[in-house]
């Protein structure tokens, strides 16, 4: 009985975590600076089913350091 409820939990959790990794990643994005008075560019992770989604969603800002650029988290 104990496994059988391990593996369900187990199953549920994991295919959890893969529907969290089935989102969009869109590369490239600019924005213009003002302070930099340049462009930069960014990229942006948008989980899935975000478009038709109606809950409000945490954000997470990600910085890179000095010798990477955008997407270095991905």
């Amino acid at each position: 009985m104990k496994k059988t409820i391990f593996f369900l939990l187990m199953t549920v959790f994991s295919s959890n975590l893969f529907a969290q990794t089935m989102g969009k990643v869109s590369e490239g994005k600019i924005i213009k600076s003002a302070i930099l008075n340049k462009d930069v560019r960014y990229t942006i992770y948008l989980p899935a089913g975000y478009e038709t989604s109606e809950r409000n969603y945490p954000v997470v800002y990600l910085l890179h350091g000095y010798s990477d650029d955008d997407t270095g988290w991905l």
